[in-house]
């Protein structure tokens, strides 16, 4: 987790008390969009964004993927939520964006974040480059449906397995202290 908490410190993270955490529990559980799921967390979080490169948010840090309403706990969903996002990676590695918007190389961020309105996953990007330098897989297809054979190779993986699903909407639940504490 280390490496984790090193990378997150260049991502300006508000000072988290209860009063701030039950304020971006209260803006996420008045949500109705993927979109305000995102502005939300933009907002807690001081970040700025811009979604024309076809992925929710980027900063050289931190990639997020933003879901309305997904079932982290269920492997399957969370497969295929991991899934879009290595799309978007393998677009970066081999600056796939250029094409669509001549844009500037962007590093690969160190770490990924899948969140919505209850629940958010963070992980680092390097655990799962073998499966988004794998050319075996269908990377022509739109990331928002990802090769089945990718979701299905991801579900049920050690990796995903291990991931630790953070109840955001729970005030009991230790996220906020779990960031608090790495920064």
């Amino acid at each position: 987790m280390k490496r984790i908490a090193r990378a997150r410190s260049h991502v300006h993270l508000p000072h988290f008390d209860d009063a701030s955490s039950l304020d971006f529990q209260d803006a996420l559980k008045r949500t109705r969009t993927e979109e305000e799921v995102k502005a939300v967390y933009a907002e807690f979080f001081g970040l700025k964004y811009i979604t024309s490169d076809r992925h929710d948010l980027y900063t050289p840090q931190v990639l997020f993927e933003f879901k309305f309403n997904r079932n982290f706990y269920n492997q399957k969903e969370l497969a295929a939520t991991i899934a879009q996002t290595l799309y978007y990676i393998r677009r970066l590695k081999f600056s796939i964006l250029q094409q669509f918007d001549n844009c500037i190389d962007k590093p690969i961020p160190p770490i990924l974040c899948f969140a919505d309105k209850n629940c958010a996953v963070i992980s680092e990007t390097v655990k799962w480059k073998t499966f988004y330098e794998n050319p075996d897989y269908d990377w022509d297809l739109a990331p928002s449906t990802p090769d089945p054979q990718l979701v299905n190779a991801l579900t049920g993986n050690p990796l995903v397995k291990k991931l630790h699903v953070y109840h955001v909407a729970d005030s009991h639940d230790t996220w906020y202290n779990d960031w608090q504490e790495e920064n």
